[in-house]
């Protein structure tokens, strides 16, 4: 008679991790030897048990039956039977079907502030191969039961009892259901959270599904956030060019962008001209890098410099990512200018990089010759030999150089004596001989007076007796004899006499002719004594140079009253004169104050020293010194007495 044999239930479904059993029952004259095998490779499955049953009439049933502890791989299977070691005959296949998790997630992706979305997908139909669903029966839906958890320490706990969770959904498509949470609003301290899905499908024997639950594996919140921002190491100065640089950790391109107080970067401080974003990948990191040239110092906005911020956007899901670098940049003393003070035709300057950010500029002068000296003239704070330029500020402090000034040798002197008289006097002083009479002319009977050519007489004196008059017996090189008398321009001048602006020197006049632009102090009634010297030795040295030319220790004035010798065409002058000359006028050259005349004329009297630079070789040195004397009303008249 016939033999057969057949495989029980062609599709099977089962929860991925249950146990499955295969049974295949033969019948013949003998028992029969049954071997299992996968169709996938053709290897025979060694689990097998056997059993038989005589079902009468000389037929054996063989059953063999095929356990799986766990499955995990959809597959088919077969069993092949033979007798007595004939040919085999090849059951139908049986289709084992695995319901689990699909694409498993295992990361998913945040950002601070924002929200991220856990998903978990599912088999949802039952299927009769991998690609093809089941024609044989109306209900082919598989739906599981989805619920959510997140691990607390070591436990799982369900969402429900974690505020951060939001709600649950699902939706099918096709074969597969995605069951979906969202978790919002993320902190730094959600970084690392697992959360997993635990699915449930129901048995339904008469479909051959047999339920079960499958957990996901835990899937890790990683959040995406700007790892660094840099800028190229180093101090930085205007002009130079810098690599702006943002790397970004997260799971696709972001869109990279560099800004200051705007949505770009500020173009009076950063050049970006030509320049292009570059960016690279490397697993989940992004790197975006810009080039700009530093155009204004940034502590010229502050002095801690200005943030310069990298963006980083991950889509409307995921948000924008921001974080920013401090930029600090100095200005570049290297190219600041720094000018000098007047002329400069003897200066150069000398800039030295302290290699701190600052320089420091220096006033060069000529070295010094045997005709020529080089001197620096500072001003406060206006210029000064040497000057340093801050990085902080882009300024030269003190703002200019001081220049070097030509100073030739110093070869002579001028010291003057100014008697402002403030009143015209009853007498004459400093005078032409109207009758040739000599140093003491008595003129008109009410106007006796000295003439210039007596005065200039005994200021030029060089009488060995004279002890008392004259520039040699005042001045203090003459005393020393470190210069000569220039007798030319050694005299006395009356009238309306003023300083010279350009020199410091006073002159006379017989009339008030004087330009007030070049000219000051401008008095009538005034008596000017002019001493010029020349130094045997030159000296360059200003302050020697008015010592030297100056009136000695103790010496008040030069002297042309009371006078040791006689200065006189004459042979005799009257005792009035004679007295006037020694009391009067030595009062008013001394500077004695006579109180007992009953009437009189006040005279101020200023003895000065003029410090003056006369084409850098003319020297005066001033003193002012004020008295009160009084002269009476006498009426002086040549006796015609003849004194030696």
């Amino acid at each position: 008679y016939d033999m057969g044999y057949y495989m029980d239930y062609n599709v099977r479904y089962y929860v991925l991790g249950s146990g499955v059993t295969f049974s295949c029952v033969v019948s013949g004259g003998s028992a029969a030897d049954l071997k299992f095998y996968k169709l996938s490779d053709g290897e025979q499955v060694e689990t097998v048990t056997l059993a038989t049953k005589d079902v009468g009439n000389g037929v054996i049933e063989t059953t063999g039956k095929l356990a799986l502890a766990v499955v995990s791989t959809a597959d088919s299977y077969y069993c092949n039977a033979s007798w007595n070691g004939g040919i085999p005959i090849k059951s139908n296949d049986a289709y084992l079907y695995i319901l689990d998790i699909v694409q498993p997630q295992t990361v998913a992706w945040g950002a601070v502030g924002y929200a991220t979305q856990f998903t978990c997908k599912t088999h949802s139909k039952l299927m009769q191969n991998e690609s093809s669903i089941r024609s044989d029966i109306k209900n082919t839906n598989a739906v599981a039961t989805a619920i959510w958890q997140f691990k607390d320490g070591n436990e799982w706990k369900d969402v429900s009892q974690n505020d951060l969770f939001l709600g649950a959904s699902s939706t099918t498509f096709g074969t597969t259901q995605t069951s979906k949470i969202r978790a919002a609003p993320l902190l730094a301290s959600h970084k690392g959270l697992q959360v997993r899905c635990v699915a449930t499908w129901e048995s339904d024997a008469s479909r051959q599904l047999y339920g079960g639950t499958v957990e996901s594996s835990a899937i890790s919140l990683n959040l995406s956030y700007i790892k660094s921002v840099s800028v190229s190491a180093g101090e930085h100065v205007s002009g130079d060019t810098v690599t702006f640089t943002c790397i970004t950790y997260a799971n696709s391109q972001p869109t990279f962008s560099f800004y200051t107080f705007g949505k770009s970067l500020d173009s009076n401080k950063f050049k970006t001209d030509g320049k292009t974003m570059k960016t690279s990948k490397d697993g989940d990191e992004y790197r975006a890098t810009l080039e700009a040239e530093l155009v204004t110092p940034t502590v010229a906005v502050s002095s801690t410099g200005i943030e310069v911020y990298c963006k980083a956007f991950l889509g409307m899901a995921m948000g924008t990512l921001t974080k920013s670098v401090n930029v600090k940049s100095y200005f570049n003393c290297a190219n600041i200018e720094i000018g000098f003070q007047g002329k400069n035709e003897y200066t150069t300057n000398n800039i030295v990089d302290n290699k701190n950010g600052t320089h420091t500029a220096q006033t060069v002068c000529p070295a010094d010759s045997t005709d020529s000296r080089y001197h620096i003239i500072e001003s406060v704070g206006v210029s000064g030999k040497t000057s340093t330029c801050s990085k902080e500020t882009g300024l030269w402090i003190p703002p200019r150089l001081a220049s070097c000034v030509k100073q030739r040798p110093i070869t002579s002197g001028v010291h003057q004596d100014v008697y402002f008289l403030k009143d015209k006097l009853s007498f004459s002083v400093c005078v032409s001989d109207p009758g040739g009479f000599g140093d003491f002319d008595s003129g008109p009977s009410t106007t006796p007076g000295f003439t210039t050519s007596a005065m200039n007489s005994k200021l030029r004196t060089s009488l060995e007796g004279e002890t008392k008059c004259g520039a040699k017996n005042s001045i203090k090189c003459l005393i020393e004899k470190t210069c000569t008398l220039d007798t030319e321009n050694t005299k006395c001048s009356y009238g309306w006499c003023a300083k010279k602006t350009a020199t410091g020197l006073y002159e006379c006049r017989q009339e008030n002719t004087f330009e007030v632009s070049k000219f000051t102090s401008i008095q009538s009634y005034a008596l000017v004594i002019s001493v010029s010297v020349n130094f045997t030795t030159p000296t360059y040295n200003i302050q020697e140079a008015m010592s030297m030319q100056g009136l000695a220790a103790g010496k008040k004035q030069v002297k042309f009253t009371g006078c040791d010798s006689t200065y006189s065409k004459r042979k005799k002058r009257s005792e009035i004169a004679q007295q006037f000359e020694t009391e009067y006028l030595f009062d008013l050259a001394a500077g004695s104050n006579t109180t007992d005349v009953e009437e009189g004329k006040s005279i101020i009297f200023v003895s000065s020293l003029i410090a003056l630079v006369l084409s850098l070789s003319i020297f005066i040195f001033l003193v002012i010194k004020k008295s009160m004397i009084t002269l009476g009303n006498e009426v002086f008249e040549d006796d015609g007495e003849e004194l030696e």
